[in-house]
């Protein structure tokens, strides 16, 4: 079973997302939000058992793409649509996989905190330990994130999205990429979205790489 494979798996994961999305009763907190002014303060935060269930499955399908057999690759893809939609799949993606754990961060603090605990809560008044919790989640979250976009490039495998879109991104020389030349990339990543009306891509150029069709 090699990567192109995984495409189909993907994208049943996300299809029984929104099934399960749309078949609950009530909406649940997912990670953690907050807002706070001179007249009003409020945050919420949870998780839930069905969450963390489709988290530990998007991940689990994430490490076996990683380690799937290579696929050879065809011709090169200079299009920006296909490239966009990827990005947004594995947007969702990775918010599946990263939101429901980090939520467990809030919903054990609120127990310790109160005895009581609860799969999500949303409380009107601060809390020590409030601002501490936002930057923990932070400092867990942006590396988490970046590591799901760098791992399949030093991998020399496509990220979930580009899977579901039939693509890979590849280094100019064929090899894979190495650690830093992968995060050079990620942090390029947002740069092509104003690129969209040019036969190539400024992110390509600059970081010697281009998009493969799968086969």
């Amino acid at each position: 079973m090699n990567a192109k494979h995984f495409r189909w798996l993907f994208f049943l994961l996300l299809a029984g997302l929104v099934i399960v999305a749309y078949s609950l009763d009530a909406p649940t907190t997912i990670g953690l939000s907050g807002e706070s002014s001179s007249d009003k303060y409020l945050i919420g935060g949870g998780t839930a058992p069905w969450a963390l269930c489709y988290a530990a499955l998007t991940v689990g399908l994430y490490f076996l793409l990683m380690y799937s057999s290579p696929t050879s690759h065809g011709r090169t893809i200079r299009g920006w649509w296909r490239r966009l939609a990827a990005f947004w799949l594995d947007f969702i993606l990775v918010m599946v996989a990263v939101s429901p754990i980090l939520g467990l961060l809030p919903v054990l603090a609120e127990w310790r905190r109160t005895g009581v605990f609860a799969w999500s809560f949303e409380r009107t008044t601060p809390a020590p330990g409030d601002g501490i919790l936002f930057v923990m989640m932070f400092a867990v979250a942006i590396p988490t994130v970046a590591l799901y976009y760098i791992w399949p490039l030093v991998r020399d495998r496509p990220t979930p999205g580009a899977c579901i879109m039939g693509y890979q991104i590849v280094a100019a020389n064929g090899a894979a990429l190495t650690f830093r030349g992968a995060l050079r990339r990620t942090l390029w990543g947002f740069s092509f979205l104003r690129d969209w009306r040019e036969k190539s891509l400024r992110i390509d150029e600059e970081t010697e790489t281009h998009a493969v069709e799968l086969r």
